[in-house]
C-alpha cells in the first residue's frame, strides 16, 4: 500500500457467522469494491463471530496477494453488533463503513456511502428502500424497534426505519472506540454522538446462500438493552409502577 498511501483509507467491517457458503463471491464483492473506486485504498476487517463452518479459514485461503485484509475470530457468537465494535477498533481507515457477508448490498450503495462520506458527513446511515425478506415476524420486529426507538429514545437522528448499515469517519470512530458499554446497540451509539449525518437509501438484495443469524430473539434482547441504555422510558415506567403500587396499599 506504500505507492497509494495518498489515498483515503476505507475500511470496510464485516461481521460474519457460518457464511462458508458466501465466502468466494464476498471477496471478489469486496474486490469489485476496490476495482470501481480506484481513487480509495480499501482494508477488509472481518470479523468471524463464532463460526463453526470455517469461515474465517476459508476467507484467509481466498485471500490474494493484492487484498489487504485482516480476519478477527471471537471466542463465541456474541452477535452482530459485539462483532461491529471489534471491526470498528481494528479499523485504520480514515472511515469505516459496515458490510454484510451475504451481499445484499449493490456496488452502488457503496458509491452512495462514500459520496456522502466525501461531501463532508461524519455518519452515514444506509436504509433499505426495498427488504430482501418484505414480510415476516423478524421485519415487524425491526420496524416497530427502529419507530419507537426513534421517537422516545434520546437519540432522534437514529433512523426511523432502522438502519441496515453505517459509514463512520475516523472521528466519529475514535469516539465509539473510547465508549465503555458492554452491551450495546452499536448503531444507537453512533447515532447518539451527533457529528454531521446523511442518509442513503438502497435495494437490498437477497442472500445467495445460507440463513440469516439475526434471530427475533436476538432482536428482542437488543431492543431491551437499547431502551435501557439511550431511553428514560423504562425508568419513569417503573416510577410510575411504583407510584401506583403505593398508591393502592
Amino acid at each position: 500500500m506504500t505507492e497509494q498511501s495518498t489515498r483515503p483509507l476505507v475500511t470496510l467491517v464485516a461481521p460474519a457467522c457460518d457464511e462458508a457458503g458466501n465466502v468466494k463471491s464476498f471477496v471478489d464483492f469486496v474486490r469489485a469494491i476496490r476495482a470501481t473506486f480506484p481513487y480509495l485504498d480499501f482494508e477488509l476487517v472481518l470479523v468471524d463471530d463464532g463460526s463453526v463452518d470455517g469461515t474465517a479459514d476459508l476467507v484467509l485461503a481466498a485471500l490474494d496477494i493484492g487484498d489487504v485484509a485482516r480476519v478477527a475470530r471471537l471466542s463465541r457468537n456474541f452477535g452482530s453488533h459485539a462483532a461491529i465494535t471489534a471491526g470498528f477498533a481494528l479499523a485504520r481507515g480514515d472511515c469505516a463503513l459496515t458490510i454484510s457477508t451475504d451481499l445484499q448490498e449493490p456496488v452502488a450503495a457503496i458509491g452512495a456511502f462514500l459520496a456522502e462520506w466525501r461531501s463532508g458527513a461524519d455518519v452515514v446511515w444506509g436504509v433499505r428502500r426495498t427488504r430482501a425478506v418484505p414480510k415476516g415476524m423478524g421485519n415487524l420486529l425491526s420496524r416497530t424497534f427502529s419507530r419507537l426507538f426513534h421517537r422516545f429514545s434520546d437519540v432522534p437522528t437514529y433512523p426511523k426505519d432502522g438502519p441496515a448499515q453505517v459509514l463512520v469517519s475516523r472521528a466519529v470512530l475514535d469516539v465509539v472506540n473510547a465508549m465503555p458499554e458492554r452491551n450495546r446497540n452499536v448503531f444507537g451509539m453512533v447515532a447518539w454522538v451527533g457529528f454531521t449525518q446523511a442518509t442513503v437509501s438502497f435495494d437490498q438484495r437477497p442472500r445467495p446462500a445460507g440463513r440469516s443469524k439475526w434471530t427475533t430473539g436476538r432482536k428482542i434482547r437488543l431492543m431491551i438493552d437499547s431502551f435501557v441504555e439511550f431511553s428514560p422510558a423504562p425508568f419513569l415506567v417503573t416510577t410510575l409502577a411504583g407510584q401506583i403500587g403505593r398508591a393502592h396499599v
